[in-house]
């Protein structure tokens, strides 16, 4: 019998920093239900806030069918996570961006809704 070990090394052009390693991930989500059809442009403010300093990982986006597309950001950025999320389905963006300051996530309405229903949003993101 043999035993054969194998070793690769890789090299990184960049060091994890060791405040990362721990990698906490952190699951916030939040859903806003319209009783009409929003109209584009409209704005929900979600009750997520991304604290200062943390890497947001991933952010999923869904709108109701034919409740328009849907776009998540912050103010003054609206689509900085999610780029007009296709009406119906779950739009998923991976991000690895740092939030500068807190930032209050938002939704963005697009396209042309004609029924009203459940905006939903959720967020991964690590502290540090």
């Amino acid at each position: 019998m043999s035993c054969y070990i194998f070793v690769r090394r890789f090299f990184f052009s960049q060091k994890i920093q060791a405040a990362e390693i721990k990698g906490e991930v952190q699951f916030a989500y939040d859903q806003y239900t319209s009783a009409v059809a929003l109209v584009a442009a409209d704005i929900i403010n979600t009750g997520i806030v991304i604290p200062a300093g943390a890497i947001v990982k991933s952010v999923t986006v869904q709108s109701p069918t034919n409740g328009g597309t849907v776009s998540a950001g912050i103010s003054g950025t609206p689509a900085k996570y999610v780029n007009a999320g296709t009406a119906g389905a779950f739009t998923e963006t991976n991000s690895l961006t740092r939030a500068t300051a807190d930032e209050s996530i938002i939704l963005t309405i697009g396209g042309a809704p004609s029924a009203a229903g459940t905006y939903k949003v959720a967020v991964l993101f690590s502290l540090y």
